[in-house]
């Protein structure tokens, strides 16, 4: 049995990445119910919700690529720049 913590040469291990992919559905699904509301995509909510789906994306394709330190630097500048923050619901 494979270890999911284990990076196999990936900048993330099949965890986080399998993490990400969860994140990315919810993002999605609740994108959808925001662009039913009255407003629809002109809400802010709606495009934090567009530019978090944007990061996490980055952050999936990136952890899926071969290991290096500028790629590694990339997803380390993503939670510092706190791309990942919590989105209140309305």
């Amino acid at each position: 049995m494979a270890n999911p913590l284990r990076l196999n040469g990936k900048n993330l291990c099949d965890a986080a990445l399998d993490v990400l992919h969860n994140l990315r559905v919810h993002l999605i699904a609740r994108m959808n119910i925001e662009r039913e509301k009255p407003g629809g995509t002109r809400r802010q909510t709606f495009r934090a919700l567009r530019a978090q789906l944007k990061s996490v994306i980055e952050f999936i394709r990136v952890g899926q690529l071969p290991f290096t330190p500028l790629r590694m630097l990339r997803l380390y500048q993503g939670c510092i720049n706190n791309e990942l923050r919590p989105i209140p619901y309305d």
